[in-house]
């Protein structure tokens, strides 16, 4: 892993409180897959969290407590929660001499809390979410622990760093590990167009903007096009409905299938666009990386981190958020565009931005930096 001699063994302690598998789970199953080659990494998480399931193929050791909770849980059993996890993670630290806490996401840390007051061990705050709650927004603002924060793109970055916090933040980009294979020929000869759009089924995330952009398209070629996810709350569901009833509506169901989850690399392989409609900022785009890795032509509202990713019409596209029209007009560039070379090029572009800029090894290089740099 490092170009400096061998590397330290440390003890890592990952602790996550989310029940759902999401992007930032994703992120984290990555790193602790890249991590364990070197170190002894252990993940702290709630009862029937879907990351436990999923770290089972893992050789790590996962550890399940009753006590993580997520903030919006409230209430006074929250409190109680925070008290009892704090004192359980602080005899987990001892028992097992853990060199280094790291928090996914800015609610666990909360339970992580007593620990800054100790010169051991390390702590580290994955800060993944732009749209953060007040209270959240506050603790990383304000409070003057020792916990460095590791922002994913500069977006996230720039809407939590003050004077007080600036020297514990860090930005580190989120990584894929290398796919060696060359996916460029699909654009050869293509019959059906296949586009796609995937991630958590919420309103937040642009859906209803992609299917607007459909309804606009006069094609000649085939297509067809994938929703790709599932819905998780009440809201979600309404919202699902809400979609399906566009496409019946609209006359989009030829074209339209809802699939529900389906693990993307067994979908992008054979994708030609990708779609990421966001209409509030994401901190950076996951699946706008394994779209690109996977070369197809990505096109991704300019919001949040997404800039940093893409180079318009270089590697991908980008459009205003929430503008269906202009989505619209570079959808149907690129299908008529879709075997030039210059959209062969854009999707090389985009797969060597992967390997050379978002690239699991060097993510977790820079946080081999970060355990390292502890003053």
């Amino acid at each position: 892993m490092s170009d400096n001699g061998p590397v330290k063994t440390v003890k890592i302690l990952f602790v996550s409180c989310e029940l759902k598998f999401s992007g930032g789970e994703q992120v984290l199953l990555n790193l602790v897959a890249q991590l364990q080659t070197h170190h002894q990494v252990m993940v702290l998480l709630r009862p029937q969290s879907e990351l436990a399931k999923r770290l089972v193929v893992n050789p790590v050791r996962c550890l399940i407590s009753p006590n993580l909770r997520r903030l919006s849980e409230g209430g006074w059993a929250f409190l109680q929660s925070v008290v009892r996890g704090n004192w359980e993670l602080w005899q987990l630290v001892h028992r097992e001499k853990i060199d280094v806490v790291i928090y996914n996401g800015v609610g666990p840390s909360i339970y992580g809390s007593g620990l800054n007051f100790l010169s051991r061990p390390q702590t580290v705050i994955i800060h993944h979410n732009i749209q953060l709650g007040k209270l959240y927004a506050l603790y990383l603002k304000y409070v003057p622990f020792k916990s460095k924060i590791v922002c994913v793109s500069q977006a996230v970055r720039a809407s939590i760093e003050t004077e007080s916090n600036h020297k514990r933040v860090r930005i580190i980009y989120n990584g894929l590990a290398v796919q060696p294979m060359d996916y460029s020929a699909k654009l050869t000869n293509v019959q059906v167009v296949r586009i796609a759009m995937a991630g958590h089924i919420t309103h937040w995330k642009g859906f209803h903007i992609f299917l607007a952009a459909l309804q606009q398209l006069q094609v000649t070629q085939e297509i067809q096009v994938e929703i790709l996810g599932e819905a998780w709350t009440r809201a979600d569901l309404l919202y699902l409905e809400q979609l399906k009833t566009y496409v019946q509506d609209h006359e989009l169901s030829d074209w339209v299938q809802f699939r529900g989850f389906v693990p993307l690399t067994e979908v992008l392989p054979s994708t030609h666009i990708l779609v990421h409609a966001s209409v509030e900022p994401e901190p950076l785009g996951l699946v706008i990386l394994e779209g690109m890795q996977y070369q197809c032509v990505v096109i991704a509202s300019a919001l949040g981190g997404v800039p940093e990713i893409i180079r318009n019409g270089e590697n991908g596209f980008l459009y205003a958020a929430g503008n269906s029209q202009q989505l619209a007009r570079i959808l149907t560039e690129i299908l008529q565009q879709l075997g030039t070379p210059r959209m062969r090029d854009l999707i090389k572009a985009g797969a060597l931005t992967v390997r050379q800029q978002f690239n699991l090894e060097k993510q977790a290089q820079t946080y081999q930096e970060l355990f390292e740099d502890n003053p």
